[in-house]
């Protein structure tokens, strides 16, 4: 096997890093680092002091905010929305180097789409 990711093995891959929002959680439960950033503390204060209820929708907002922006990138990575304007655009190519190697483009084929993939998992 010489170990080719496909589109979905990458979207879970990137899902599964971007979408766990609890190092996110923990730092603003307790600001990391000798001297935090004075706006990571203004949060760490706001969301300590809200109720269980209101901080699990806080953390549930950030869960949509990140697959959004996940979500956003993987349609530029798909070209269904462009980074660049006016009328000639480039495109974006996505590839993956096995540890063997192989060199997979995994914009080659246009379906799935990687955002389409994406939706799938919620």
């Amino acid at each position: 096997m010489s170990g080719v990711m496909s589109k979905r093995q990458f979207v879970d891959a990137l899902a599964d890093r971007m979408l766990d929002v609890s190092g996110e959680t923990r730092a603003l439960d307790n600001p990391p680092g000798r001297s935090p950033s004075p706006d990571l503390v203004a949060l760490s204060e706001w969301f300590r002091d809200l109720d269980r209820d209101d901080r699990a929708m806080a953390v549930e907002l950030m869960r949509w905010m990140a697959y959004g922006t996940l979500h956003g990138a993987l349609c530029v990575l798909d070209g269904v929305a462009a980074i660049e304007g006016g009328p000639a655009k480039g495109q974006l190519r996505l590839l993956h180097e096995s540890h063997d190697g192989v060199i997979v483009d995994l914009t080659y084929q246009a379906e799935p789409m990687l955002h389409d993939l994406l939706a799938e998992r919620r």
